[in-house]
């Protein structure tokens, strides 16, 4: 458009028809992108875009904002002034503008409908500033899609709002467990929750002590399989956290070593002992000798823990591959009861009082997972259900996504 034209285009604008405006706008964004941004004609296009802002009809402005939505050179103020409009033109250009700064896209959450929100959720790469503005403020479906976004950076403070937020809501919890970046923590302690909701559905809120002891032991058993999603780096914090809940107990220990879960009981004697979890570890490749019933003592844990802990870790420190290093905890239901019964004899030649708790412990561990043996064949046969988000993109009706045209489901 040469320069000095813009108030003709402004007139021309004005009377033309809908669809004509439409096709006008795609000349008019196709012109701008030609120009060098030296280039005097280019403000000239700029302030005719601007004058698209007032057009009556928002398939026009939808248009523009379709234009410029992924265009890092927008004019900053029309981007803005599109992503306060409808929430249809809203949602199209703040769903992958690059043109806004992070303080401008929280105010607008701050600001906007659920389905503008879900649009800057949908975002590639919401950063952490921006996914706890809508983990706090957000409507729920703007959450939930946060979290089916898998390129979201979400803090632990984020997972804690939203669970904050939305405690009663198992589809949250379902969905924030599903989050490959969710802290064991925050695992824990929604697997905490779903018992605890079993236990008030189930039985009433005062638990018959049977059905309180197998939900303890269900728990255990989840926290056992947490732990063995921990990285190196996560068991301190995961134990901290179990401290810090009363959820480190003796027979979850037990538990633990007897699976072959020997980072947490590393990691729990160190904490428990003040210890550095080096020294706790060179101290654990000797586990009948004096050092390892100090470092037990030392950790507030009963004498008769003692020897139940030293056989189950040299079981499984017996346990070596065809290159002679120390094998990982057990996977396979098949071997893991192979391996407790193990562990299992040993402590009964050691012991001989039928009154023993921790030979009683140790027992039912060896029958629940014979259990867990026995029904795997069946577990596998079952087709498995595929899960899917219900908060994509294309169900909020915009048209610009996160990644590659969707988020992965």
């Amino acid at each position: 458009m040469p320069l000095g034209l813009l108030p003709q285009f402004h007139r021309a604008m004005a009377h033309a028809p809908e669809r004509v405006r439409v096709q006008a706008v795609a000349r008019l964004a196709a012109a701008w992108r030609a120009l060098a941004p030296t280039d005097p004609a280019r403000s000239e296009h700029e302030a005719a875009m601007t004058t698209i802002l007032d057009d009556p009809s928002p398939v026009v402005r939808l248009a523009l904002a379709s234009e410029l939505a992924q265009d890092e050179t927008a004019p900053h103020h029309v981007v803005l002034a599109l992503c306060y409009d409808s929430a249809e033109i809203a949602a199209e250009i703040a769903s992958s503008t690059a043109v806004l700064i992070d303080s401008e896209l929280v105010d607008l959450v701050a600001l906007s409908p659920a389905v503008v929100q879900c649009a800057i959720a949908l975002r590639p790469r919401p950063s952490a500033a921006l996914s706890a503005s809508i983990a706090a403020v957000g409507h729920r479906a703007a959450c939930l899609t946060l979290l089916a976004n898998p390129d979201a950076v979400l803090v632990k403070s984020a997972f804690v709002t939203l669970l904050g937020r939305f405690r009663s809501d198992p589809e949250f919890q379902d969905a924030v467990f599903r989050r490959a970046d969710a802290p064991v923590a925050v695992r824990q302690d929604i697997v905490e929750r779903a018992i605890q909701q079993r236990r008030i559905g189930r039985t009433g809120a005062r638990a018959s002590e049977a059905e309180s002891e197998r939900l303890r032991v269900e728990q255990d058993l989840a926290t056992v399989a947490l732990a063995r999603t921990c990285s190196a780096a996560e068991t301190a914090d995961f134990v901290a956290h179990l401290v810090s809940r009363g959820r480190l107990t003796t027979a979850l220990m037990l538990r633990a070593a007897v699976s072959g879960e020997l980072a947490l009981v590393e990691h729990s004697l160190a904490n428990l002992s003040t210890v550095l979890v080096s020294r706790v570890r060179a101290i654990m490749h000797e586990p009948r000798g004096p050092a390892f019933r100090a470092l037990c003592l030392r950790a507030g844990l009963p004498e008769r823990a003692f020897d139940a802990l030293s056989v189950a870790i040299e079981v499984h420190r017996e346990r070596r591959d065809e290159t002679g290093l120390v094998r990982g905890p057990v996977a396979d239901p098949g071997e893991a009861g192979d391996v407790i019964s193990r562990v299992l004899d040993r402590y009964e030649d050691r012991r001989t009082d039928q009154l023993d708790d921790v030979l009683a412990l140790m027992r039912r561990v060896s029958s629940e997972a014979k259990g867990r043996s026995a029904r795997e064949p069946l577990r596998r046969a079952k087709p498995e259900s595929r899960l899917r988000s219900n908060y994509l993109g294309a169900q909020h009706g915009f048209r610009s996504a996160a990644v590659g045209g969707k988020v992965p489901a």
